[in-house]
C-alpha cells in the first residue's frame, strides 16, 4: 500500500477535492507500475541482448562490463572496478617499480598536482607523498639516507691526549662503594 500526502483546498467543492484526490492516486500508481516494469525489463536485459545480436552475457552485470567499454572515461573506471571496491573505499595498489617510476616522472614535471598523479597510476595521494619524499627511494633507487652517508667520507675528529694523573686513578680506586639503601615503596 501507498500512502500519499498532499495539500487540499477544502474552499472548493467535495466533487472536486474527490477528483483530484482521485487523479493524484492514479498518477502515483502509474508511477509504481513504470518503476516496476523497468525494472523487471531490465532485470532480463542481457536475455533481450543475448537474443538480439546473439551473445551469451549471463547476467546484467556482464552485459555492463562489455558496454563499458564505450562509456565516458569516468564511468569506465567505476564499472570495471579497478581503482574502488566497495564502499567506495580505493583498492590497495602495492608500490611497484614501474609505478614508482612513473610517478617520479611525474613529480619531476614542474608544479605537479599529487592528487592528478595518484588518479593518473591509480595509487593513493598517500604513496604520491610518499614517493615525493623519498619514502620508497631505498627500496627502488638504492638511494636511501644509509647509501647516501655511507658514500660521504667520514668526518674526522681531532684526538686531544689528556694526560691522566696517577693519583687520580688511586683515588678513584680507593673510594668506598655506595651503599645502597632500602627505600619503604611508595
Amino acid at each position: 500500500m501507498t500512502k500519499i500526502s498532499f495539500d487540499l483546498d477544502f474552499n472548493k467543492d467535495s466533487e472536486t477535492l474527490l477528483r483530484e484526490i482521485q487523479d493524484q492516486a492514479k498518477a502515483e500508481v502509474e508511477k509504481r507500475e513504470g518503476k516496476e516494469r523497468a525494472k523487471a525489463y531490465l532485470s532480463n536485459l542481457h536475455e533481450s541482448v543475448n537474443e538480439k545480436i546473439g551473445t551469451t552475457y549471463n547476467s546484467v552485470t556482464e552485459l555492463i562490463r562489455a558496454l563499458a567499454e564505450y562509456a565516458s572515461p569516468a564511468m569506465r573506471e567505476r564499472i570495471s572496478g579497478s581503482t574502488v571496491i566497495a564502499g567506495g573505499r580505493r583498492k590497495t595498489v602495492s608500490m611497484n617499480r614501474e609505478l614508482y617510476e612513473q610517478i617520479k616522472e611525474a613529480l619531476a614535471k614542474p608544479s605537479p598536482n599529487k592528487a592528478a598523479i595518484a588518479r593518473e597510476t591509480n595509487v593513493s595521494v598517500v604513496q604520491v607523498r610518499k614517493v615525493a619524499d623519498g619514502g620508497y627511494d631505498e627500496k627502488f633507487e638504492g638511494t636511501s639516507v644509509e647509501s647516501v652517508a655511507s658514500d660521504s667520507k667520514p668526518v674526522e675528529l681531532p684526538s686531544i691526549d689528556i694526560p691522566s694523573s696517577g693519583a687520580e686513578v688511586e683515588t678513584l680506586a680507593s673510594l668506598p662503594e655506595s651503599p645502597e639503601i632500602d627505600l619503604p615503596p611508595p
